[in-house]
């Protein structure tokens, strides 16, 4: 989201592949979904700085720096997703996303590339699934609230939020409300809905009409950083890349 918002270029490597050691208190030890990624104005920065983060014994496995052809890639878009509890696309959105869609089309070496729409029933329980992986992370989140200090609680932040007095924000409390208070998601329901975690690259194109940045994200397998890259790398040249929404003072 910082990327997004910002309008600049990010990328999310495989979850397992990055230490996490002094991440939000981590050891570095622990299970997440979590990794380590960059942020930068230039594409081309993600990969080299990727391979900093990357533990040794399995930078190998991801094989950045092989050659990708974008026009021999099969690409697949989602258009939206019908949970309500997610946030609707907007309409500049919708037409950032079908700029690259025509592009690729264009560019694709065959029809069978071409982009086609794809739609999963685990679209329609978005906000579910995220909440159930995140109880499998190690980290207790009422405690990294308060630093490993304590252990947050939720009928105590509550009120407090309502009288302006916590220090935590309202998607916070609504955390703890989720692992303290609600019943906990089906697990056989939920990991049969979602296979494994992947890569994802955050593509800016441009401004809206609001002068505002706006962008796509590009997800692939597991292993696949170099695909994401090649791929955002073709987008942002062809539609826009960053563009500061605001002069820069040198």
């Amino acid at each position: 989201m910082p990327a997004f918002f910002c309008g600049l270029y990010a990328l999310n490597p495989t979850s397992g592949y990055t230490s996490l050691k002094g991440s939000a208190l981590r050891t570095g030890k622990e299970k997440s979904m979590a990794s380590i990624g960059f942020i930068s104005r230039h594409c081309s920065d993600l990969i080299p700085l990727t391979k900093l983060v990357v533990t040794a014994d399995k930078v190998k496995e991801l094989n950045l720096d092989r050659p990708v052809d974008v026009k021999r890639l099969r690409y697949f878009y989602v258009e939206t997703a019908q949970d309500l509890r997610v946030s609707p696309i907007s309409a500049d959105l919708r037409a950032a996303m079908n700029r690259a869609i025509t592009k690729l089309t264009e560019d694709t070496a065959s029809t069978e590339n071409a982009p086609k729409p794809y739609y999963h029933s685990g679209f329609n329980h978005m906000f579910v699934l995220w909440r159930y992986w995140m109880t499998h992370e190690e980290d207790v989140f009422a405690e990294l609230l308060t630093n490993n200090k304590g252990t947050a609680k939720f009928y105590k932040e509550f009120p407090k939020k309502l009288l302006g007095m916590s220090d935590y924000t309202l998607p916070a409390i609504l955390k703890l409300l989720d692992d303290q208070v609600l019943p906990p998601v089906n697990k056989e329901w939920a990991e049969k809905l979602t296979k494994d975690l992947t890569d994802d690259l955050i593509i800016p194109l441009g401004l809206n009409s609001d002068k505002v940045p706006v962008g796509i994200q590009v997800v692939a397998a597991p292993r696949q950083e170099a695909l994401c890259a090649a791929v955002a790398q073709h987008l942002g040249e062809a539609l826009g890349g960053v563009v500061p929404p605001c002069q820069i003072l040198q």
